[in-house]
């Protein structure tokens, strides 16, 4: 964009960077958080690594989609990587790979050939990549997303460091989150906060008439989980625990929403535990919400998240909701009130969801729970524009 007076152009420029816009939770999150600048006196441009992903035909025609070409190259490596690497089932190589990423991108210079860009305001909306491009672009304002546990996630607080100095505020979208963002950045404290993803629930409610329902004729108890076939999101012990209900005799049937490097693998373990039946998944569904609504339970049995947002559409939607205790959980779930928190293991999945099976009362007293929602998105984001226009002298 070219240097241009603010006071001249009576609108502020906002530059969003994400490295695509496929299915996925900041992604999702992104798209509601967008319509949050509608009406405002500003012009939003999302620079992309790649034009590409389920979602980008639902970003709005009023923000200017831009490709960075070769912006894209060290995300490019690492998907590729990864991918190799689970498909060959080699999870040690896998994590390592994944730890050196974490470890040193950081200090990769490709956003610097990019530094004639200049904005009234630049806003990494998800960390990695999206962050270590974003600090290369001129701006007045320079604001990040962490959707993540940083600790679990395996970043370096020395190289991190000096990519967050240049942030003026930096957003971890759950109080845990930014609670491990803090223990392994002290010095970032004052300029770190929480900032909840948005959730639009009309949005949402309406979404569900649109959505494929479960197409099988299975009449038992349907159990749900959407999210990405990666180590974090805990899938084995979703298999581990399927395999005791059944053993205990509990008529249920498994449904994964989502793609991801561990499907090799959690088919094997699928096979090993004879459960090709009724741990079934479904791939990618750019709108799951018809599934949500129709399944009996919702199961989140992640390792670790920053805020899930699964587990926030489920809550919109009235689902009943399991989750192991990851960071972040709390903050969304009552225990025995808005569902249910159990330990981390595949054992305390197994007692956490058939509690809910045997107690059709405490299903419903969590549905009913859950249909009482208190928003804080409005204030949050006029917040984070009232913080943008202090910074600009508006």
């Amino acid at each position: 964009m070219e240097r241009n007076s603010l006071e001249k152009r009576n609108f502020i420029s906002i530059a969003i960077v994400m490295p695509d816009m496929e299915l996925g939770g900041a992604e999702k999150s992104f798209l509601t958080f967008i319509e949050m600048f509608k009406g405002k006196s500003v012009s939003v441009s999302l620079l992309l690594f790649h034009r590409t992903g389920a979602l980008l035909s639902h970003v709005p025609d009023w923000v200017k989609v831009i490709e960075l070409p070769g912006a894209g190259r060290l995300d490019r490596l690492r998907k590729k990587g990864s991918n190799f690497l689970a498909r060959c089932g080699l999870t040690r190589f896998y994590d390592i790979f994944k730890h050196f990423y974490h470890l040193f991108g950081s200090g990769a210079n490709f956003g610097k050939k990019y530094k004639n860009i200049d904005y009234d305001v630049v806003i990494a909306y998800k960390d990695g990549t999206a962050t270590w491009f974003a600090r290369n672009i001129i701006a007045r304002v320079k604001i990040a997303f962490f959707h993540t546990d940083f600790v679990r996630a395996g970043y370096n607080p020395i190289k991190e460091k000096k990519v967050y100095d240049s942030f003026d505020q930096i957003y971890c979208v759950s109080s845990a989150a930014k609670k491990s963002f803090v223990q392994a950045l002290p010095a970032l404290a004052e300029k770190t906060s929480v900032f909840y993803t948005i959730i639009d629930q009309k949005k949402l409610h309406s979404s569900v008439k649109f959505g494929p329902s479960f197409l099988d004729d299975f009449n038992g108890i349907r159990i749900l989980t959407v999210g990405r076939l990666s180590h974090e999101k805990g899938l084995d012990k979703a298999i581990k625990a399927l395999s005791l209900l059944k053993v205990n005799g509990y008529y249920v049937r498994w449904y994964i929403v989502g793609e991801g490097c561990e499907k090799s693998n959690l088919s094997k373990l699928i096979a090993a535990n004879h459960l090709q039946d009724d741990f079934i998944f479904l791939g990618e569904v750019e709108n799951p919400y018809r599934l949500m609504a129709d399944c009996d339970i919702y199961v989140q049995p992640s390792n670790y998240e920053g805020y899930c947002l699964a587990i926030a559409e489920a809550r919109a939607l009235y689902c009943p909701i399991v989750a192991c205790d990851f960071s972040g959980a709390k903050e969304q779930i009552v225990n025995r009130e808005t569902g249910i928190i159990t330990g981390m293991s595949a054992e305390n999945l197994y007692e956490g969801i058939s509690q809910l099976i045997r107690d059709n009362d405490l299903r419903e007293k969590i549905k009913n729970n859950l249909k009482k929602p208190i928003s804080q998105d409005a204030k949050q984001f006029d917040e984070l524009y009232d913080f943008i226009t202090r910074k600009l002298g508006l």
